[in-house]
């Protein structure tokens, strides 16, 4: 399992946390911030509101009574940001957001998607599971965290060039095998 978006096979992962645990993980150590002792460098978070500033430089993620900052540095998530306008009560967004640092400690955040969310109470009940799930994987190690690839190839798709059907000796002219 991929949580840090490194590659085509795992662009859209990230590590699932609540917007309250990732206001937590200000003004600590990024090296602090790991799954067996690699750090964790993107997250992805629910918020049910969203407010951007004159410039769209800048958004405020909300949940409830947590709000983060979150920089926006790249224009298509600027663009992103403002078609996702008013959000009503049975709607959120779904956040990806990777932390900036400054004397060694995480000080901000830097918005790197944002998607809106129709049916926010459905959506978190399957986000809380993602969570569950994660946990549960970090505590049995089978996290991917370099990206790596489980098939050496470019698409991280199976290329049936490369996996072409050897043919067994032990057949006989029937196609049984002996």
């Amino acid at each position: 399992m991929g949580i840090n978006g490194l590659n085509v096979s795992y662009n859209g992962s990230a590590y699932r946390i609540t917007l309250k645990q990732l206001k937590n993980l200000v003004g600590k150590n990024p090296g602090s911030i790991k799954i067996k002792n690699e750090p964790i460098k993107r997250f992805q978070v629910i918020g049910k509101a969203i407010k951007l500033n004159s410039s769209s430089s800048e958004a405020i993620i909300s949940y409830d009574d947590v709000s983060i900052k979150a920089r926006i540095m790249k224009l298509p998530i600027k663009n992103q940001s403002k078609e996702i306008g008013s959000i009503d009560d049975s709607q959120g967004v779904l956040i990806f957001l990777t932390y900036g640092t400054s004397k060694g400690v995480v000080d901000n955040f830097i918005l790197e998607g944002i998607f809106k969310i129709n049916d926010i109470v459905s959506y978190e009940k399957t986000f809380q599971l993602e969570m569950n799930t994660m946990e549960m994987a970090n505590r049995l190690s089978i996290f991917n965290l370099r990206g790596e690839r489980f098939l050496n190839i470019a698409s991280g798709f199976i290329d049936s060039t490369e996996y072409e059907v050897e043919e067994v000796e032990n057949i006989n002219d029937n196609g049984t095998l002996v």
